[in-house]
């Protein structure tokens, strides 16, 4: 399946396309990437996105909300590995990363609210959701997320074809 652009894709399909509400910065030099989303909710602790990319991705992208006042990283220059040798699409974290550095040979794409050197090793383990509600809009599991230069939205994969 190719990627049309975003603004292109957001023309064509008006409110069928759910934007996801920025700003992000981009951590590696994967410029644009697509895929089925897998949803997680994260409450401070990691574990649950590295266990979720150490499995096979199938150029799935992981969407992730972190909840809490507190900025912590949850995603680093190991998750980074682990994402792209398992064959992840991207990672679209709504919270921090660290090893900003490290992370940015990467072929995967990683955007992410902002960088935070601590990472979260306490707090309740995360889940993996079959929806994800972010600034009122709604995402599920079997949507397709499109991220590019102009930003990020969700579409039903059909929307693509």
């Amino acid at each position: 399946m190719s990627q049309p652009p975003i603004a292109d894709l957001c023309d064509a399909l008006g409110d069928r396309a759910k934007v996801l509400p920025g700003p992000f910065q981009r951590f590696t030099g994967v410029e644009s990437f697509h895929g089925p989303i897998e949803l997680l909710q994260l409450e401070g602790r990691d574990q649950a996105l590295k266990d979720i990319l150490s499995t096979p991705g199938h150029n799935r992208v992981a969407l992730v909300k972190v909840l809490g006042e507190a900025p912590v990283a949850v995603f680093g220059d190991g998750m980074a590995q682990l994402a792209e040798a398992n064959g992840w699409a991207g990672v679209v974290i709504l919270g921090h990363v660290r090893d900003a550095a490290l992370i940015a040979p990467r072929k995967v794409g990683v955007l992410a609210r902002g960088t935070y050197p601590r990472i979260a090793r306490d707090g309740a383990h995360g889940l993996e959701v079959p929806r994800l509600t972010i600034d009122g809009v709604t995402f599920q599991r079997g949507e397709v997320l499109v991220a590019d230069a102009d930003g990020v939205i969700v579409v039903l994969a059909d929307a693509l074809d």
